[in-house]
């Protein structure tokens, strides 16, 4: 479609309003309940999963696959999920299955993005926009899209076991999401992982390539420097990462659940979505670092926070760092390190906000 300058105005001066004002309260209400979001789809998940033909599916998972269309009767017509698993092969297994689960909690937005539309449309009464409503609505699709692949991320991430508790997977297994295969974004991954030596082979030939997810779990990384580098999406539970330099790292939804970071430094990082469940931190630096929940609108959104469940985090240091929406739940705290101004914009135990240092500043 050749766009003329009126579309391109309209664009601009109406659609993209409307669209910022609809994200911002898309993200409020994701906020407030995503806990409760994140069941609902859970279960949807789970009870699809346990049921014919997904149970009678031959052989190990190597990829299951959640997708939709972004044709315009969606947007007048419930949505409705299509999930696939395959095995190794992907597209080229003989045997997928296919089943379907209906999630409704966007089409509120949608359908309002598409009334808003038109209204703004009729009342501009010019013939270039008549018939562009599914244009604008189409282009934007993923904005709101987005919402539902990182609650699905976060499924993935926290409750994996039950949902493939009927399933056996093969050593690499895969979930995506997206319109077709070649739109669609890795959501979850179950990699093998590095043997030491592997490791250490790719490490000192510059070899690894952090673009691609790795399981580098149960590693002894102990004394690595990996300061600025992209590694996201990467799993290190389990590994010695003592006096690890981590600072200046894009580490977003990096996973680094029961590993020993003890005097290690995320100076600087970007630890959006990034879990430390049961981590020890004993003397961790993360002065200025970034984790706070941040909306859809910013470069680099955070949809859950950090999460440092269980984690040890006794004499660390979050001077300066930016953590609005962490989980601090049963957390050790003493001693922790952070700014005064801190003490209202995080959820603490009373026990823990007597723990802490408070610095002023």
């Amino acid at each position: 479609m050749i766009q003329t300058k009126q579309i391109k105005v309209f664009q601009r001066d109406y659609v993209e309003p409307l669209l910022q004002h609809l994200i911002q309260k898309l993200d409020a209400d994701f906020r407030e309940h995503k806990e409760q979001l994140k069941i609902e789809l859970k279960e949807q998940l789970c009870a699809l999963l346990s049921k014919e033909p997904f149970t009678a599916k031959d052989g190990e998972i190597g990829f299951l696959v959640v997708s939709w269309l972004r044709s315009s009767y969606l947007f007048q017509e419930k949505l409705i999920y299509d999930v696939h698993i395959y095995n190794s092969n992907w597209y080229y297994d003989p045997t997928q299955v296919q089943g379907m689960f209906r999630f409704s909690w966007l089409e509120e937005y949608f359908d309002r993005f598409s009334s808003g539309i038109q209204k703004m449309i009729g009342e501009q009464s010019a013939v270039a926009l008549l018939g562009q409503e599914d244009y604008y609505l189409k282009i934007y699709f993923d904005v709101f899209h987005n919402y539902f692949i990182e609650l699905l991320r976060y499924v993935w991430k926290t409750d994996r076991n039950e949902l493939l508790k009927k399933h056996q997977t093969a050593t690499s297994f895969y979930v995506f999401a997206g319109e077709y295969k070649g739109e669609s974004v890795p959501v979850f991954q179950q990699l093998p992982r590095l043997t030491q030596y592997e490791f250490q082979g790719l490490w000192d030939n510059q070899l690894l390539d952090f673009d691609e997810s790795k399981n580098l779990g149960h590693l002894n990384l102990m004394g690595i420097d990996f300061s600025g580098k992209a590694i996201t999406s990467l799993t290190f539970d389990y590994s010695q990462l003592n006096e690890g330099k981590l600072s200046d790292c894009l580490l977003v939804n990096s996973s680094f659940n029961h590993a020993c970071l003890d005097g290690a430094a995320f100076d600087r990082s970007k630890l959006q979505d990034a879990s430390f469940v049961s981590a020890s931190c004993i003397g961790t630096s993360f002065r200025a670092a970034i984790g706070n929940q941040a909306s859809l609108l910013e470069a680099l959104p955070c949809y859950f926070g950090v999460n440092f469940m269980n984690a040890n985090l006794s004499q660390a240091d979050f001077l300066g760092a930016n953590m609005l929406g962490a989980c601090f739940e049963n957390a050790s705290m003493k001693g922790t390190r952070f700014f005064e101004t801190e003490r209202q914009r995080l959820v603490l135990s009373e026990q823990q906000k007597r723990d802490i240092e408070w610095v002023k500043e």
